[in-house]
Parts: C-alpha cells; sequence; structure tokens
C-alpha cells in the first residue's frame, strides 16, 4: 500500500484564488454594482435623541423631478425585527435616537435623493432623553419605550460554577468598573445593498453580510414575506472585522423602496452615513 502523501498546507505559501484581481482591481464589490434600471436610495435620519414626531411635509420631496418612492412609517406596515424584536425599518410617532430612520427616498441619482432628503420637512416636539447607560437606569430617568418605563429592553441571567467557593480559593480577586470606548469598525467598503424584486414577488437582495441564511430568516420578519421568497446573494465586500453580523435597518429600507418603486434600488453610505448607520463596538 502506497503512504498517503501529506496534504498540510502549514509553512506553505498558498495563492488567494481572488487576489490576482484584487491587486489589479477587476474585482467587482458590492458598491460597485449597477443593475439594469436601477434607482438609488438615501434615508432621512432624525438628528435628535428624543422626540416626538409632530408631522411630516413630503408633498416638494415628492413633486422634486427624478424622485420615484418616498416612505414613512406610515406607509408600510409595523413589522418588527432585531434580537429583542423591538426595531422598525422606518420609525413612527416617536424617534428615540440621533440615527432613527423617519423617512426614506428611491430617485434617479443619488444627487437627486439627497435634493428630495432636505426638501422634508419634519415637525418635532423634543423629550427628555438620557445619554448614559447608569443614568437610564436609575429612578425617574426618561422612559425610551413607554412599555418598559425601566428602561430595561433585554434581560440575561447567567449562572455557572460555584462563584463563593472559587473566590475562597483565589490569591487575587479583581473588582472594578471597566469602561471601553465607543468604536466603529471603519470598513474600506461603505455599508450598502441592493434589492430587487421579480414579477412574482420574490426578492433577490445584494448584501454584505456574514451570514447568508440567517440573514434571510431575520430579514423576512421586517418586510412580511416568507423567507422561502428570498434570495440573498454576498458579493465581494470591502472588509467586515465583526460587523455585517445582524439585519440592520437600512436593508429592509432598501428593499422596500424597490418594492414600492417596482424597480431595483441601491442603498449606499458615504463615510458620515457609515458612522451614523453602522454597527459599533
Amino acid at each position: 500500500m502506497e503512504p498517503i502523501e501529506k496534504t498540510t498546507i502549514i509553512g506553505k505559501r498558498i495563492p488567494k484564488p481572488d487576489g490576482p484581481d484584487k491587486a489589479v482591481g477587476r474585482t467587482t464589490y458590492i458598491n460597485d454594482m449597477v443593475l439594469p434600471m436601477m434607482l438609488y436610495g438615501k434615508i432621512l435620519h432624525a438628528g435628535r435623541p428624543h422626540a416626538r414626531i409632530k408631522s411630516i411635509d413630503l408633498d416638494a420631496a415628492k413633486a422634486l423631478p427624478g424622485v420615484h418612492v418616498v416612505l414613512t412609517a406610515d406607509d408600510i406596515p409595523e413589522l418588527r425585527f432585531g434580537v429583542n424584536r423591538d426595531n422598525l425599518p422606518l420609525k413612527g410617532g416617536k424617534v428615540r435616537c440621533v440615527r432613527d430612520e423617519v423617512a426614506a427616498v428611491a430617485a434617479e441619482t443619488m444627487e437627486i435623493c439627497e435634493q428630495a432628503l432636505a426638501l422634508i420637512k419634519v415637525e418635532y416636539e423634543d423629550l427628555p432623553a438620557v445619554f448614559d447607560p447608569a443614568e437610564a437606569l436609575k429612578e425617574g430617568a426618561p422612559a425610551v419605550h413607554d412599555e418598559k418605563p425601566d428602561n430595561k429592553s433585554l434581560s440575561y441571567k447567567f449562572d455557572h460554577g460555584e462563584l463563593e467557593e472559587a473566590e475562597k480559593e483565589s490569591d487575587v480577586i479583581l473588582d472594578d468598573v471597566f469602561n471601553v470606548h465607543y468604536v466603529t469598525h471603519c470598513c474600506m467598503g461603505t455599508g450598502c445593498v441592493l434589492a430587487d424584486f421579480d414579477p412574482s414577488g420574490k426578492l433577490t437582495i445584494y448584501s454584505q453580510t456574514q451570514y447568508p441564511y440567517n440573514f434571510k430568516m431575520d430579514l423576512a420578519p421586517a418586510l412580511g414575506i416568507h423567507p422561502g421568497d428570498i434570495r440573498v446573494i454576498q458579493p465581494p465586500v470591502g472588509g467586515a472585522f465583526g460587523s455585517k453580523l445582524d439585519v440592520y435597518p437600512f436593508e429592509p429600507v432598501c428593499a422596500l423602496l424597490a418594492k414600492a418603486a417596482l424597480r431595483p434600488v441601491k442603498l449606499m453610505f458615504d463615510r458620515e452615513e457609515e458612522f451614523i448607520n453602522a454597527p459599533t463596538r
């Protein structure tokens, strides 16, 4: 019997299959993609930490040449998604942080989208806000969600091992409070998603997600469609570094714009929008 040849790659220089195309700029990243008849999408953010939405005037934005769709929370079903099923693609009634999505537009160009957002007039009534988790847990702190006046949206109880016994056997016990900075992943490629519905109502979504199957299962509740009617394609992306693990509001917003416009829509952030929208550590 012939000896089995070792196949280990440890210590060897292994060519990266997609390396040459990336090195010479041939790779088509999701940010580079253009679909036939594609529109562009943009989102209007609240820009204030806590406020009641008194009115939204969309008339000027809708009348702007090149604008195909303008959406607010009033135009879509209230379908929740996220880890705690407490997030909405577009927020209505009240905003609870500066990044909350208030309206979205789809237009022929990014420039027209920006012009349309500038024409949307939102009247707010500012409310008391909290900016520190410890302060938010104190009695009498402003409630972020009316249905959760203690500001505790999700609780975990975790027990493992015998803590008291372990402490008795420890030479040193450290007890302190540690804080870390608010850090963005700052990927080379900014946030981007493309959504395209076919005539039968099935969605193809081009996403930066690192988990296509989980992404599909989490996106479906936000759109009110069956996961089997969603096809997720993951093109080359410009970095993730631990981000792009969940569904973020801009992704269902893009799909809702595409559904309303009956055309593909691409929603891509500039760097400032990336800092506002992207997940952080």
